[in-house]
């Protein structure tokens, strides 16, 4: 069964704790990928939709789309105690 380099990139794209930067990513990936290929092939895939992938500082992650981050909002409301003197 041969790998789909494409899937796999998202894959680990979508699953980093942390950005990733074009090195780590070649490391994670068989040796024949072109990892500056498949992530613009990504880039482009994604554009539009929900979930983008986005280059922040020579890393690359994915980000849940400008336009819609307004709806993952929430509002906290931070209560604390009052001193005895308030």
């Amino acid at each position: 069964m041969a790998l789909n380099i494409q899937a796999v990139g998202e894959a680990l794209l979508f699953a980093a704790g942390a950005p990733l930067d074009e090195s780590s990513l070649a490391e994670l990936l068989p040796e024949d990928a072109d990892v500056g290929a498949l992530l613009a092939k990504l880039e482009a895939a994604y554009a539009g939709r929900g979930v983008n992938l986005v280059r922040i500082a020579d890393r690359w992650t994915m980000r849940t789309a400008g336009d819609l981050s307004y709806l993952l909002r929430r509002d906290v409301e931070v209560t604390r105690k009052l001193s005895r003197a308030a």
